[in-house]
């Protein structure tokens, strides 16, 4: 993807199976992005139970460019997904916002990685997740701030939610500064839904199962939001909701 200067661009990949096929995807993406150009890049993951997922994203980006990512992730056997971002000149620009759900005994890998090269740099990573059954995650952050990144600002928070006892969740935020004069901020939290808060909403008439999926939906709509299409986002948490709510 080649986002030439001044110019501006939406583009959507939407990864899905009509079936529940046993396949194996290995999938690269490289981005540039010119001076003062924009990308909004929306990625969506819902292959069938028996897929085996791999996806790799880099992106360069140079002077005042911004480079958003919108990610969600509801599919899959496994997934492993990375994705780089060499903030190159100055006012270069990283933007994540990403949702999963996972479920079952699937497994699902994600590494971000924030590389400030230049002065006056920007990244910031949102992401918001639920984990139920016997689901695995692991969650690596890294906000790297290079020698001659002086005024340079970089977050990353992971929030998750922890449906039933037996999931497994590892999150790794990492920070390394080689330069005095920047801010790097990162967390991670995981917990299960808030009990008063479910005995509120339970008592509003929803069973159990139903007010979980308002609680998790509702941390998840923000993401889901970002897309423009009204058809696939209703699409997109008709899935999450109802993935919740299967018993």
């Amino acid at each position: 993807i080649h986002m030439k200067e001044g110019a501006k661009g939406y583009i959507l990949l939407d990864y899905r199976a009509e079936e529940d096929l046993d396949f194996f995807r290995n999938t690269v993406v490289k981005i540039w992005a010119e001076k003062n150009s924009k990308l909004d890049l929306i990625l969506i993951q819902r292959t069938g139970q028996k897929s085996l997922n791999f996806l790799s994203i880099v992106s360069q980006v140079y002077e005042n460019a911004e480079v958003n990512l919108i990610q969600v992730e509801l599919g899959g056997e496994k997934t492993f997904f990375n994705y780089q971002s060499n903030l190159l000149e100055e006012n270069a620009k990283m933007d994540v916002k990403s949702a999963y759900f996972v479920d079952e005994k699937r497994e699902l890998d994600i590494n971000y990685l924030a590389r400030h090269i230049a002065k006056k740099t920007y990244s910031d990573m949102i992401i918001n997740g639920a984990l139920k059954d016997k689901s695995k995650k692991r969650f690596v952050g890294t906000l790297d701030f290079l020698k001659g990144s002086a005024e340079s600002i970089g977050n990353e928070e992971e929030f998750v939610t922890l449906i039933d006892e037996e999931v497994k969740s590892i999150a790794l935020p990492l920070l390394l500064a080689h330069e005095h004069d920047v801010q790097g901020n990162h967390a991670a939290s995981a917990g299960r839904v808030d009990e008063k808060m479910l005995n509120y909403i339970m008592s509003r008439g929803f069973n159990e199962a139903e007010a979980k999926s308002i609680v998790v939906e509702a941390k998840m709509t923000p993401t889901l939001d970002l897309i423009r299409d009204d058809n696939l986002r209703e699409e997109l948490k008709e899935l999450i909701h109802e993935g919740i709510i299967r018993k």
